[in-house]
Parts: C-alpha cells; sequence; structure tokens
C-alpha cells in the first residue's frame, strides 16, 4: 500500500498571530449556514448570516457563544 500525502487545509490567521475556527450550523428551513469564525487566542470572532443584534449578543455574553460550541449546535468545519 502507498501513503500518500494530503494537502493541509490551510487555517485563516487572526490578527494576533493565532488561528481562526470555522463553526457552523445548516438551517434545513431556509436551507441558509450559519457560520462563526474564532480566534481563541485573542476571543475576535466573525459570523456569516448573522444578524446585528445577534452579533451583539456573542459580544455581551461571549459564553453563550461558547455553549453553543460545547453544546454540538455549532459543529467545526474542516
Amino acid at each position: 500500500m502507498v501513503k500518500t500525502k494530503t494537502k493541509a487545509k490551510k487555517r485563516e490567521k487572526c490578527n494576533c498571530g493565532g488561528f481562526k475556527y470555522t463553526y457552523a450550523k445548516a438551517n434545513d428551513a431556509r436551507k441558509e449556514l450559519l457560520a462563526v469564525h474564532v480566534c481563541f487566542k485573542c476571543g475576535r470572532f466573525k459570523g456569516e448570516s448573522l444578524s446585528e443584534e445577534v452579533i451583539q449578543l456573542f459580544c455581551t455574553e461571549p459564553e453563550l457563544l461558547m455553549h453553543m460550541i460545547h453544546s454540538g449546535y455549532l459543529k467545526r468545519v474542516g
């Protein structure tokens, strides 16, 4: 059996030098994707398909975002 090297997916870097990790949840009803890119080193995040209210909520209550990740509601992509 011949081993082949798989090309590692290039992760996006944060301004702080850490890596951003992507977590997502597909909305089956509207076929939209809720995605959040999080840097665990500095705490920055960027959301896709998030309303301004949800972004503000994550800024004031970051524990909510962490709970969504740890509970499995948002799954890691890549």
